[in-house]
This record gives structure tokens, sequence and C-alpha cells, in this order.
């Protein structure tokens, strides 16, 4: 039985928001001893019930956030504009995030997809779903297409929302309206910074038994944007990133970062050897972790950026959710920030992928950009 939500403390320019209020429902679910409280993510119009068998991989709900942070040095414009002070000794979060959602490879290990869910959803609610409804035209699933790859779906910490009345959320950042998320986007800051740090960590546990050119990292929605977001302040390139639906937080900024500095004739800092880090992808790198408050990359230089990571990026004409001029406006920024970028629109879909033609589009950039070898579809 569904309990419907009540909207409180909707941004003023987002009273769209008040239509993508989470349902939650009740009482939680039991699967095995792991309680699992069921929200729908903002990402569904009419999201389909799933019937599936329990796995012994599961994703509990997250703890809230554990410790204080301080933004400070905020202004609209300019380069190096925000700063997040974080009062942990480690960096990170005190507390270790909830448990990914893995679907382990059928063969011998030798790919792997770190895909992140849309907000109020989690990792194998997500996970489930694209496995069973992604198939591409001819029928096929990911997971038969790509036998020797294991699928991560991480689940993010619940936080409280502010797009919707303080409710505590999965979410991997908070945000204050979804159709504008430049709006008041200073909320957004310790999330990203949290999540960040999370999402690094997979990359690395996954980097241990496999090469970074193997791991595609990427997203629905927030999912998408979180991804983007781990994508601009890496120092190592991966196999690739495919975002549906989503949006680049700090898009505005990220942009002025990308700009061409104008130098003048006395700029000591214009020879040869400092020109390198006026590169639009080291400009974007070094304002992402900044941004992320991580270590500044010594000798900072194209060479130790993510530049040649091929992202596909999928988005409806219809999406009344994150619209999809937000997202042709993310796929530019990423472009003229030296990425090599597919943009895909697809009439007449709204917030979700498109089956079977973004599955399509999606194994064909994997097999064909990305170069891995994959069944037919």
């Amino acid at each position: 039985m569904a309990i419907q939500g009540s909207a409180q403390g909707i941004c003023s320019p987002c009273a769209a928001s008040k239509s993508m209020i989470p349902q939650l429902r009740g009482p939680a679910e039991t699967i095995g001893v792991v309680h699992l409280l069921s929200v729908p993510p903002e990402v569904s119009e009419a999201e389909p019930a799933i019937s599936v068998t329990p796995t012994t991989v599961t994703s509990p709900v997250g703890e809230p956030a554990g410790f204080e942070d301080s933004v400070s040095s905020y202004q609209d414009a300019g380069t190096r504009i925000f700063s997040v002070t974080q009062m942990a000794q480690s960096g990170k979060h005190p507390r270790p995030p909830p448990p990914s959602f893995i679907v382990e490879p059928t063969s011998a290990h030798t790919h792997s997809l770190i895909l992140l869910h849309g907000l109020g959803s989690n990792g194998e609610k997500f996970g489930k779903e694209l496995i069973e409804t992604g198939t591409t035209s001819n029928g096929s699933t990911l997971t038969q297409l790509l036998p020797g790859a294991r699928f991560i779906f991480p689940t993010s910490r619940r936080r409280r929302s502010t797009a919707f009345g303080r409710s505590m959320l999965t979410q991997w950042f908070d945000i204050a309206c979804l159709r504008d998320p430049s709006h008041r986007k200073e909320v957004q800051l310790r999330g990203l910074a949290e999540s960040a740090q999370e999402i690094l960590d997979l990359l690395e546990q996954e980097m241990r038994t496999i090469p970074s050119s193997n791991i595609i990292l990427g997203g629905l929605s927030q999912g998408c944007a979180m991804s983007l977001t781990v994508l601009l302040c890496l120092d190592y390139r991966i196999g690739g990133l495919v975002g549906m639906s989503g949006y680049l937080p700090f898009r505005e900024d990220t942009e002025e970062a990308v700009k061409d500095p104008v130098v003048g004739e006395n700029d000591p800092f214009s020879g040869d050897e400092e020109q390198e880090q006026h590169d639009p992808v080291v400009r974007a790198c070094i304002f992402e972790r900044d941004l992320l408050c991580l270590r500044p990359v010594e000798d900072p230089g194209y060479e130790k950026t993510a530049l040649s990571t091929p992202i596909f990026l999928g988005h409806g004409s219809v999406d009344d959710k994150v619209p999809c001029s937000v997202g042709e406006a993310m796929a530019g920024t990423m472009q003229r920030a030296g990425y090599e970028v597919e943009w895909k629109c697809y009439q007449g879909q709204g917030h979700w992928y498109k089956i079977p033609d973004e599955i399509d589009d999606i194994v064909q950039f994997l097999r064909s950009v990305v170069g891995w070898r994959m069944g037919s579809i």
C-alpha cells in the first residue's frame, strides 16, 4: 500500500518538483535478514513492478551524514569559487557506505561496469531493473552480451533532501531543484565530495584486478551527474562513461573554468611549460578536484586527466524531470572541456532509458568506440 509523501519546502522556481515527491511504500520489504525501504526513484514516470528472486547481495539503506562541513568563499561567477572544509581527520566519511549490489560475471572476470542509480532509488532496485528490462532490439541483456563483466550498482547514502521538504532520501548529493540544477547549487557540495571519494574507492578496488581501460562508469539521472563529476577529477583514463537522462553539477562554473585564460605580455605564467595547464581538460580537472576537496595533481597536464575516455550521453526529448536542454548543455560543456562525446536525443522519450533504442546505442558505443568485444545485438 502506497503512502503519498507531502510537498514541503519545494524551491519556488521549480514547482514541477511537486510531481516528483517520492511515494514511500510501507512497511519495509524484508529480503533475508536485511530490511530495504523501497523509495521509487525520481526517474520513473510509470515504473513497472518487477518480481525478482532475492540474492545474497543486498543494499541496505545508508546512514545520515556523520560529520559537518562548512562552505566558504561562495560567489556566483569566477574560477576558484567554492571551498568545502570537511571536519574529519581522514577526509572521508566516518561510516562505510552501504554495500553495492553486484552481479558477478558468468565467465572469467575481464571487465567491470559501475552504474549509479537516480535520486530516491538504490543499487539493487536500479540494477535489477536495468539487467531485466534493458534489452537490445533482439532481446539480449547486457549480462548476456558481456559474460566476463562484473556489474556494480552502488547505493548512495541517505541525505536530507532540500527539494523534497528535508525528507531523508538516498541521493548522491542534495539538490534544491531538479529542473534547474544551478539553483542553490551550494547545497550539492558536501554530498558531491563524499560520494566522489566513495566512487573513487570503487574504481581503485576494480583496478586491482583489471586495467582501468576495462572499466565503464555511468549512471541514470543523478547517477549520471555523479559519474561525470568523478570523471572530470580523474588523473587517469577509464574505458568509457555512459550517462542517461542526466546533467552536469556546477556546469556553468565548469564552463567558466575551461575558457582560455587571457594572458598578458607580462604574465610570468605564459611560458610553454605553463601553457599546458591552460588546456581546457586540465583546467576542468583542477577545478573539479578543488570543488571535491581532493589533493591537487602534481605537475598537471592532459596526460594526467581522463581526456581519452569516450562518453555516451542519452536523453529523452520529453523528459519532464531533467529537460533535454539541460542534458544537451551538459554534453556541450564536456565537449568544450576536450572530451569525445556521443550525444543522442530520443524523440518521445521521458525520464528513463529508451528500450531498445538506447540500449542498442550503448552496446554499439561499447563495441565500436570503447573497443570491447561483445555479442551481437
